[in-house]
């Protein structure tokens, strides 16, 4: 079955060709939610929720641009959903542990002098292999003549 009939029947919500599209997808889109979330057993929830919504609104995907390209979309955006969310969840303080005294970070330790030696040390610029942002390679065109090494 080629792609835009498998398509035309998960419209349809034909339940086979919706295990197929799954079964085809889900290698490509486990690597993508990995790259974004490295706990395995979260990862498998964003996948299985990217999914849902995949089918929820496959309707509205038109066929301009790749399939592939419209669920990659909605993986990261599901994925970037579930950082905000356990995100927020990890600033919830409560207000009788601000009154608690925090012991002081190690690096109070050392004098200007020392800090400004440790930054000497550093490379003047940073290599273009080490970004901040690690996931440039996965949005970037798959052409060849785009993408760097």
């Amino acid at each position: 079955m080629q792609e835009r009939e498998l398509i035309d029947a998960c419209k349809r919500e034909d339940r086979r060709a919706q295990q197929r599209l799954y079964d085809q997808y889900t290698p490509m889109m486990f690597a993508v939610c990995k790259r974004y979330i490295p706990k395995r057993e979260d990862a498998e929830d964003v996948l299985v929720e990217g999914f849902f919504k995949v089918f929820a609104n496959i309707g509205q995907f038109k066929g301009e641009g790749s399939f592939e390209g419209w669920i990659r979309r909605i993986i990261v955006n599901e994925a970037l959903m579930f950082l905000r969310r356990r995100n927020q969840l990890q600033y919830n303080v409560e207000v009788n542990e601000w009154d608690t005294p925090v012991p002081a970070p190690v690096s109070s330790d050392l004098d200007a002098k020392d800090i400004l030696f440790m930054l000497n040390q550093l490379p003047p610029r940073i290599p273009h292999r080490v970004q901040p942002v690690r996931n440039r390679r996965l949005q970037a065109p798959r052409n060849r003549r785009f993408v760097r090494n």
